[in-house]
């Protein structure tokens, strides 16, 4: 085998690594977080890919940033059963949306150069 084919299948093995590691990091692994006694965890919504930063409204809706993604969600619980039932995409290819709050009915998203408003969100659901 020349240098030139060896070099060509280690560059395409290499660049499948980053996919399997991108995998593995999208599968909760539960099992490997340790809770203090009578503590437990579960996926609440495992469609909100690179969940960054989170805010629940008085109504329940839990408001989703994805700072690399760019995307913003809506996470709903219709039955009450701590399991969501509905995820909504709001908004996408934002700036880095690091940070949600909610205040009378309105959501806020802090972008890295501006805060965008939702008014009365949760009635556009």
């Amino acid at each position: 085998m020349n240098i030139r084919r060896f070099l060509m299948a280690w560059l395409l093995s290499m660049s499948v690594l980053p996919l399997n590691a991108q995998d593995e990091l999208r599968s909760p692994q539960l099992d490997k977080l340790t809770l203090p006694p009578g503590f437990s965890i579960e996926v609440y919504a495992a469609d909100v890919p690179n969940a960054r930063q989170m805010v629940l409204s008085p109504n329940g809706t839990v408001f989703v940033s994805t700072r690399q993604a760019g995307d913003i969600y809506a996470v709903r619980d219709d039955d009450g059963d701590q399991s969501a039932d509905q995820v909504f995409v709001l908004d996408s290819g934002l700036n880095m949306p690091n940070g949600v709050a909610f205040y009378d009915g309105d959501l806020y998203v802090a972008e890295i150069n501006r805060v965008l408003r939702y008014d009365d969100i949760e009635s556009h659901l």
